[in-house]
């Protein structure tokens, strides 16, 4: 078989499948609303109790509710309450740098008992301002369209696991997107770069998950004054919660590198999944050396950042989001990095044959990835070995959806700065 014989029986499939969903898009996507309701309202009510309740949690493998917001919450109150401790040395859950215990002050102004209700309240409006995110950049337009993609962030285990556990990801998510958009597509202007480096900057309180979009920030618009705002307002943020301890500047530098290598060397083996941590912590390399790892990944991601910088800009959140999860440390609601890979392949399922069959290949992965995301996941749904094959299929799946990324990404790796999105 000649390859113009193969290039045109893929055409032929291709069309074939276009037709189908024009035929029968409408009434599977209401079909899934049914199925994505039934799951938002069970999954987020059942986090959200988990989050406000100081009861042990119904679920059995879930951990005890508002977890990660209460070790926070002792967090800042002792960097702030005992200034001759440091907090590092004294709390085995310190792992945050001090920039971070800057942002996350106003924790401390609440009782132990309030600031669950707060934070509940917080995640509300940015939960909304997430689901409007996903409706305006996935280009929904009719009724039907917009709902099934507002629902998409609802349905998602990692969102609920994020709420139940007080985690920031429904915080940081829409602040990292806002800013990161905002720098790539405006025009430069003073307005546009304090608005981006303030937004991306706040989504630096977890830096896991804000920090290696930084390279997005400095090379895609060959503008470094965003850069230097960050840079320099994150040094600020540093030296202004080191005023609040009587502890000598390098041995508290210290004290977080020992509490952040030992966090990561403890959850690459209890409760991280699908990351390098965990897969370098499985071959037997130590804490020092995981960090050494993590920042060699990051290094790289800088590498391949550069090189595809013209690139559109989703295609590159998308990579950066697969890339940015399976690096370093994480656990399962850090799955929430993986809706900018499901909104890059969106709009490029919506996209049409003009570049091919792009299109449908996008919609193929699209659809897989999106049953993938939803709640409760097979990593705690399922009973071993069970839930151990969905972690491997659900990976190897976020390996297939890079791979296609990378390469639209390479394709466009030449494309002149006023083609991006």
């Amino acid at each position: 078989m000649t390859n113009s014989s193969i290039t045109a029986d893929t055409a032929t499939t291709a069309n074939r499948i276009r037709n189908l969903w024009t035929v029968y898009g409408p009434l599977i996507t209401k079909l899934v609303i049914g199925l994505m309701v039934i799951i938002s309202v069970g999954w987020l009510g059942y986090q959200c109790w988990r989050l406000l309740s100081p009861s042990p949690p119904i679920w059995p493998s879930s951990p005890k509710g508002a977890v990660d917001l209460l070790q926070r919450y002792s967090e800042v109150r002792h960097w702030y309450g005992r200034p001759g401790a440091n907090t590092y040395f004294r709390l085995g859950t310190a792992v945050y740098p001090p920039a971070t215990y800057v942002m996350f002050w106003p924790l401390s102004w609440f009782s132990g008992s309030t600031v669950r209700w707060v934070w509940f309240f917080s995640t509300l409006p940015f939960l909304g301002w997430l689901m409007m995110i996903m409706i305006r950049e996935c280009g929904a337009s009719s009724r039907l369209e917009k709902v099934f993609i507002g629902l998409i962030p609802l349905s998602m285990y990692a969102t609920g696991a994020t709420i139940g556990n007080g985690q920031p990801n429904v915080h940081i998510m829409p602040l990292l997107i806002t800013a990161l958009l905002g720098l790539t597509r405006d025009g430069p202007s003073w307005s546009r770069d304090l608005k981006g480096s303030a937004l991306f900057l706040l989504s630096l309180s977890k830096p896991i998950i804000g920090g290696p979009f930084f390279w997005i920030v400095l090379f895609v618009r060959r503008s470094y004054r965003p850069a230097l705002l960050i840079v320099a307002t994150y040094i600020g943020l540093t030296v202004l919660a080191m005023l609040f301890k009587d502890i000598p500047f390098f041995d508290l530098i210290r004290g977080w590198i020992f509490r952040a290598a030992g966090g990561v060397a403890f959850g690459s083996t209890r409760g991280a999944v699908a990351n390098q941590s965990t897969l370098l912590a499985g071959a037997g390399m130590q804490r020092y050396d995981l960090i050494y790892a993590a920042i060699a990944g990051v290094m790289i991601m800088g590498v391949w950042m550069y090189a595809h910088r013209r690139s559109d800009s989703w295609i590159l959140l998308g990579v950066f989001g697969i890339l940015t999860r399976i690096g370093i440390y994480h656990r399962w609601y850090d799955d929430l990095l993986i809706l900018l890979p499901l909104i890059a392949l969106y709009r490029m399922a919506k996209s049409g044959p003009e570049f091919g069959n792009r299109d449908v290949i996008a919609g193929m992965l699209f659809t897989i990835l999106l049953f993938m995301l939803m709640a409760p996941g097979g990593l705690y749904l399922l009973p071993p070995p069970w839930n151990g094959y969905s972690l491997n299929v659900q990976t190897g799946v976020w390996m297939l959806v890079l791979c296609f990324l990378l390469w639209q990404a390479w394709k466009e790796r030449s494309l002149p700065m006023s083609a991006q999105s």
